[in-house]
């Protein structure tokens, strides 16, 4: 962009003179502006994490797994309708099961970023064709009744949209469970770790995210993140196969699974307003 000078007249050189210094300014000035918006960018990232937050969103290491599992114990059998309505609050098989998914490494924890109090997680797993014939098969060798009833349904649940064969996949994403601790609730927790374990699976190249929200209020958060509802089990329709009772009755406002993918994890959603 620059302009040799030498052997040129003096008037047409201090012309040339005019020009390089001309460039030089709209050089630094493009440099200026493309530093400008790269500042603009990570202070935008940073707000939108919402940085002034009293969390931070880890990916779950070894170390926190059995942490992960006592938490489940009392933030997440208690509370989730379907195990609330089995009165399961921790079983050795049900644990293992949670380990194994933890092992894959794309679960998510929320720590406090003052004391490292473990405030939540979301536990992440890949889900292939064959898992709810596995799921059927555990259930039938369980003595425990209750389990047993449990592992059916989700067999029963995870079958029934059929997001492989729907979306041409051999891998689905699945952001299995959720739950936060009862002093940390209603913080926006539950939002973040789907929302940082969705960026997860977009980073690990799957297709298709999915998430069977057995609680009203996990399907809320699935629907102001923008995914879309594929398929819904009213609790109420799923029965027992000889009294013809239902098996779960949990208490208001839970009355359905509610199933939901995102088909493009990749792409930025648009924003949903909360109802």
């Amino acid at each position: 962009m620059f302009l040799l000078i030498e052997n040129y007249p003096e008037s047409k050189t201090r012309e040339l003179s005019g020009i390089n210094s001309a460039a030089w300014e709209i050089r630094r000035g493009v440099r200026y502006l493309k530093q400008i918006g790269e500042i603009f960018l990570i202070l935008n990232n940073l707000f939108q994490d919402d940085p002034f937050s009293r969390y931070i969103y880890l990916r779950a290491t070894k170390n926190d797994y059995q942490e992960i599992i006592n938490l489940m114990h009392t933030s997440y059998y208690p509370d989730e309708p379907t195990c609330a309505c089995l009165n399961i609050t921790e079983n050795p098989l049900l644990d293992e099961s949670a380990l194994h998914s933890l092992a894959e490494g794309t679960s998510m924890v929320a720590r406090c970023k003052f004391d490292g109090t473990l405030a939540g997680a979301c536990i992440n797993e890949s889900t292939s064709p064959w898992d709810p014939d596995i799921k059927e098969k555990i259930a039938c060798g369980v003595n425990c009744e209750q389990v047993k009833r449990l592992l059916l349904f989700y067999a029963h649940m995870q079958r029934l949209p059929d997001v492989w064969n729907k979306y041409s996949v051999q891998k689905v994403f699945e952001m299995s469970q959720l739950f936060v601790t009862k002093c940390h609730r209603k913080k926006g927790i539950g939002f973040r770790l789907l929302k940082h374990s969705r960026a997860l699976a977009a980073d690990c190249g799957y297709k298709v995210v999915r998430c069977d929200a057995t609680s009203e209020y996990t399907a809320k958060l699935c629907k102001r993140m923008g995914m879309k509802k594929i398929a819904e089990i009213p609790y109420c329709s799923y029965l027992e196969s000889e009294k013809l009772e239902p098996v779960f009755q949990p208490a208001h406002p839970h009355k359905a699974v509610k199933i939901f993918v995102d088909i493009n994890p990749q792409k930025k959603p648009k924003k949903v307003k909360s109802e």
